[in-house]
Formats: structure tokens, sequence, C-alpha cells
């Protein structure tokens, strides 16, 4: 368990020695008569072992001392005990009666739930953090108040270890609710005048991490080829030895169904911030939409493959859409390829589903592929045919686009030919709540947002920051939605009245960081911006 340090005190582990002084705080007259009963020498000794081992959790009670060194007390998050009407985490806080009035509990509590609130896991039942005292006890409720607990009368109770008539037995009920935007989630608008490219922001994560099916952003060059499913069929040719055509049916018959959770990423996610760098003509003005997580469902790509058998020499598999794209005078299909590798590996599908329903139009029906980790470009939509091929496509979204160019070319400036072709998407992490420019009152801040690995890697750590970046707290990442979907996580932030600029960050296992500006990120054509994410807000006083 971390020590945790503020401007006046240190909040450290216990240590053997720590048990004359926990003695003397529960010999204090003053801590004595808020307690109800009295504690022997032997049961204090119980509780500085218990607060050592729950220190294994990683949270729990630590001591209190002012950074002279002088023990005034303990404060922590401990389980709520067995016995009482509710389930969740307690904050708890025990300081010598000559350390009161100083607003020491309030400095030590704000610093352990800001802290410890990333690592309560599935320690927090229904997401509650509560506190609970006497009902008469109006100086422990004015603490509470001041680290955004909220009196809930309606689950007041009498406490079962003080006996009826006891005057302290009547406790208050306290739920920990720190201030929150509200969490509404946008509706798809259209970022060109066809309506060809659609996000919804903020895009809110269901309970399982997945986006609404009605959320999930569409990215499309063309039109939505009109498709007729029971004609439809998909040619696998190239260097393989079967050659052969596929109807939908057959599909479904001869390979087995698998199941991906992935998150899509588009290449174009974040433009936004990169266009305040410098102007990227002819781009879509993306902001943080052009994601989404989903449950897809198809067959492997890897069985194809096989049935195919792959002739030596092949290194590369492109995918042919049935849309129609115009570029340079040209009519041709969306295209565009993946490595053999990558196309062999277990979780890259021809999808014929999502959230078990058949695909949408839109969104590739009757089958698309599906790449976890490489940007959503890679998984084309209406697929009609797959080449295994020695070299990566020649296809103009292969040669001309995807690919990522530093500085631009004096004679051709939004040219990225020369630029590398992209492949996995970057670490990246997102602040869904609040959104710029909301207002919040001062005081604990509940933020929520977003964050996934590079190329889908597992993600180490998230960090949120109330000041620009000066200083970070640890957020509480939930479970990802499967390997290669994205973490929804969490944090409570404090924040003094005035402007601030949220900020989050996240690592992962590959070691790799983002970059604090998107200055750092700038390219020709806007791509893979994973700088920080900055959220300008306003925390009014009094709220």
């Amino acid at each position: 368990m971390a020590s945790l340090r503020t401007a006046r005190l240190l909040l450290r582990g216990w240590h053997d020695d720590d048990l004359e002084a926990l003695q003397r705080l529960h010999a204090d007259p003053g801590v004595a008569e808020w307690l109800g009963v009295a504690l022997t020498p032997e049961q204090v000794a119980d509780m500085l072992s218990a607060l050592r081992a729950g220190a294994a959790r990683g949270w729990g009670v630590r001591a209190v001392c002012r950074l002279d060194g002088t023990f005034i007390g303990a404060a922590g998050l401990q389980p709520v005990k067995a016995g009482l009407p509710f389930t969740g985490v307690e904050a708890v806080w025990r300081l010598a009666s000559h350390a009161w009035g100083q607003g020491y509990a309030t400095e030590a509590m704000r610093a352990v739930l800001q802290h410890d609130f990333a690592h309560l896991d599935g320690a927090v039942d229904g997401g509650d953090v509560v506190s609970f005292t006497a009902a008469t006890n109006r100086r422990s409720q004015a603490v509470m108040a001041r680290l955004g607990f909220v009196a809930v009368p309606a689950r007041d109770f009498d406490h079962p270890a003080l006996p009826k008539g006891h005057p302290l037995r009547r406790h208050v009920f306290y739920r920990w609710q720190p201030a929150e935007a509200p969490r509404t989630s946008g509706t798809l608008q259209p970022l060109d005048e066809w309506g060809l490219n659609l996000g919804a922001w903020p895009s809110v994560a269901d309970d399982r991490g997945h986006t609404p099916r009605g959320q999930l952003f569409q990215r499309s060059h063309a039109p939505t080829p009109p498709i007729d499913a029971d004609a439809w069929a998909v040619e696998v040719a190239g260097l393989v030895r079967h050659p052969r055509r596929y109807t939908l049916h057959e599909l479904q018959a001869l390979f087995p169904k698998r199941e991906v959770t992935a998150t899509l990423v588009c290449a174009g996610l974040r433009r936004t911030e990169l266009l305040a760098v410098a102007p990227i003509p002819g781009e879509l003005g993306w902001s943080a939409e052009a994601i989404g997580t989903g449950r897809w469902g198809g067959i492997a790509l890897a069985d194809l493959l096989a049935a195919a058998e792959v002739l030596p020499g092949a290194a590369h598999v492109e995918f042919l859409g049935t849309d129609r794209v115009t570029r340079e005078g040209r009519e041709f299909g969306f295209a565009t390829s993946i490595s053999l590798a990558k196309a062999q590996a277990p979780e890259v599908l021809l999808a014929t589903h999502l959230e078990g329903e058949p695909l949408p139009p839109d969104h590739g029906a009757p089958v698309r592929a599906v790449v976890p980790g490489w940007i959503s470009a890679k998984s084309v939509k209406w697929v009609t045919r797959i080449e295994v091929r020695a070299t990566p496509s020649d296809n103009y979204f292969q040669r001309e686009a995807y690919r990522l160019q530093r500085t631009a070319d004096p004679e051709l400036p939004r040219s990225v030919r020369a630029g590398r072709a992209i492949e996995h998407f970057p670490l990246n992490a997102v602040i869904t709540s609040p959104t710029a420019g909301q207002a919040l009152p001062a005081g604990p801040v509940r933020l929520r947002g977003w964050a996934i690995g590079e190329g889908g890697a597992a993600l180490t750590r998230v960090e949120v920051s109330p000041d620009g970046g000066q200083h970070w707290v640890e957020a509480r990442r939930k479970p990802a939605a499967g390997e290669w979907a994205w973490a929804c996580w969490e944090a409570v932030l404090w924040v003094e009245a005035g402007p601030v600029e949220f900020v989050v960050r996240a690592f992962d296992a590959t070691g790799h960081v983002q970059p604090e500006h998107p200055a750092a990120t700038w390219n020709v054509k806007g791509y893979c911006n994973n700088a920080w994410h900055r959220v300008p807000a306003q925390a009014l006083a009094g709220g």
C-alpha cells in the first residue's frame, strides 16, 4: 500500500512500534466518547494486526502523521464489516482530539479517496463508497459533506454492536457522490455533406464495454452498395492452391463460427486536435468519436486460407470491397491489404454478425473483414474478393492513403506516397465525461473514459490530471471487454473553483507512451493522433 503525502501530512503503512501510539489514540477521552465501547489493549493489538494485513489489498487504512513524524491518528478505506445492513467500502478516520478542528481529516481522506479509488476493483458493491457515524456526531458529518458524501436518510440504521437505548446507537448513512457531468450519449451526426461518415459524441459504452449499435461510427469512401445477400459471393484467389468462390450460405455451412470482441479505431481518430496545429486539407474532421467496440461473429479468415492452401511466396492478403470509389478520375473498388501473418491470426474474421444480429448494410453486410488491433481501414466492408499476394495491394488506398508522412512534399503537399503504411493503431486514451466546456461544482469530480493499448496490447496504467498534467492520479480500469477491446476507466479528482484542464494518458505492456502535445504527432493526412487528451472545464464555487 503506497504512502501518501499532502501539504501537511504523511499517510503511511503501519509499523510494529505504532502499537503504543494506537493505544494512546483509543484512550483519548475525546475519541473514546464517540466509540461507544472501550477497547482493551488486546483489542487494539488485534486492530493493528488487521490494519497491517489489510494493506496487502493495495488500499486500506493508513497511519496519519504530521510531516515532522508526529502520529495523530488513522484514515483510509476498509470493507464494510459483516453484520451491517449494507455492503461496500467504508471511508473511516480517527484522529487524536488535539488534531481536531484543523482540517486534517478532510486533507487526509481527500488524498485517500483520490488515490485508492483506482485500486478498489471489485471491492465496491454497486459502486458505493460509504461512511456512517452516530447521528449526534456533527463534526464527522461535516467532514463527510466536505468530501462529497451525501446523506441518504432512508438508509440510516441502528448499529448492531451497540445495545438498545445507547445514545450512539442511531447512525446516519452517507454515500460518496462525486460531482459528475450528465451521462448523456450522443447521436450519430454526419461529418460530410453526403452523410457517408457519421459519429456520435460523447460515446458511452454499455455495461459490457460495448458501443451500442446505433452509436457505432460509420466510415465510408463511397455510398453503401446495394447487395443481394442471396446472390452475393466472395472469391478467394491469388497464391492459393484451391481458388474458389463461396456464397454466404457456403461460408456459414463449411466453416466453424467464430466470435471476437474488438474495438475498431479509425486512423483519423482525434484529427481535429491536429487541425489546430496546422491545416490538413481534404480530410474529415473526426474528433474522438471515430472508435467503437462490438462483438463480431463470422468465420476466421485463417480457416478460409487453410482450405485454400496458401502457396510459397505469399506474404500479403488483399480485401476488395463492392463499393465504388472515384479518385484521380478513375472509379474502382476500395481495397487494402494486411500481412499474411496477421491474416492467419485467429482473431481476424470475415464477419457476418454484430452483437449476435446480421451486420447492418452501412457496416458491411453481408460480409466484412474485422482485423483487430489494426486501423479500421483494414477491416474492409462489403468484401467480394480476397487475394493472396506476394506484395502489398496496389490499390490507391494502400499506395496513396493511410500512410504516415510527417512532413509534406512541397511539390505534392497532400501526397503521402513516401510515408509508412499504417498497420496497427497507437496507444490512446480519451476522456468521455466531462466534455469540453462543461461546468462542474468544485470539489470531487468523477471522470470517465476509455483507453486502448498499441495494436491491442494490454494496458498497464491509466493516469488522469486535473491541472494540465502537473499532477497525476491513477484511474481505476474496468476489465476490458475482450483481448482486442478498449478498457473503460473512471477516476475521481479534486478541483478548486476556476478554470481546470483535465488530462488523461495511458501506458501499455509494450512500453509505448503518449506524447504530451498533438504537435508531436502531426502528419500530412492527420492520422493516428494519440497525444494526451485534454478537456478544459470550469469548476464553480459553492457546488
